[in-house]
């Protein structure tokens, strides 16, 4: 794209920055692609006219990402958050996994934004969002997953009738048993925002924190390494899929050796 294309799209970065800082952004962008993600802008009520200058990357984007942009954008107006995206106007705040921690926050009443709209900084850094949610238990947490599905289906599903059960479970847990549990928690909890986008992972994450408190019970984490105990009663009393198996070695490779984790419970 040329720079006088660019010019007569009518978008220009702000606080007095010169196009020309942007020429790389400029060359890189493509005239139909620029036009496109433009017309979006407007028919979501953005003003474009007028940008930060490290938000002209949004008009380089190849064919594949400015598809997947426009289902964004569709779906934060859904949201009704079009007036606070207005106000963070930057390249991560329209990536999918951007939203997926906002949604996140909405479902499990997180506070994402300041009163001036601005979206807390915490959004826009993995470990940063992990160490912000970290406190609330994961038994407490809800999935986006779960919220679209409850949209779907407005009675109660069956497995939650089994919520009183596990509450009553976990009472039964000593101190030590309640120390395991809460570094299996934390550590599934953290994997779940690392992969906000995998549909599958939040579902064998539930399952295994509902079968685990038996295991705990038992003590089995004395006698086994901690990943052999979730292995153990990952899929339990599940229809498992080839793509929920695939999560298999991605939540084993959440924990730690037993070494480790028996050195950091003070176990000999």
């Amino acid at each position: 794209m040329t720079f006088k294309e660019w010019k007569n799209m009518g978008i220009n970065p702000d606080d007095g920055v010169l196009i020309t800082k942007f020429l790389m952004d400029v060359h890189l962008a493509n005239v139909d692609t620029v036009k496109k993600n433009k017309e979006l802008f407007t028919k979501y009520k953005y003003n474009v006219d007028v940008v930060p200058g490290e938000f002209l990357k949004i008009f380089t984007m190849n064919e594949k990402e400015a598809a997947e942009f426009e289902k964004i954008l569709a779906e934060i107006d859904e949201l009704g958050l079009s007036e606070v995206f207005a106000v963070n106007l930057r390249p991560a705040s329209f990536k999918r996994e951007f939203l997926e921690r906002v949604k996140f926050c909405m479902a499990n009443n997180f506070p994402y934004y300041n009163e001036d709209y601005s979206l807390i900084p915490e959004l826009y850094n993995v470990n940063s969002f992990a160490l912000y949610t970290a406190s609330k238990p994961m038994e407490m947490i809800k999935t986006v997953q779960e919220l679209d599905e409850m949209k779907l289906h407005e009675n109660l599903h069956p497995e939650e009738n089994s919520t009183k059960t596990n509450e009553e479970a976990l009472n039964k847990l000593d101190a030590e048993d309640k120390q395991v549990y809460n570094q299996i928690i934390e550590n599934l909890n953290y994997l779940i925002l690392q992969h906000p986008t995998n549909a599958y992972l939040p579902q064998v994450v539930a399952n295994i924190t509902k079968n685990v408190i038996n295991a705990l019970l038992r003590k089995e984490y004395r006698f086994l390494p901690l990943g052999d105990v979730i292995d153990g009663v990952m899929f339990d009393g599940m229809d498992v899929t080839p793509e929920m198996e695939e999560t298999r070695e991605l939540i084993l490779g959440a924990f730690p050796e037993e070494k480790e984790l028996n050195e950091g419970r003070g176990l000999a």
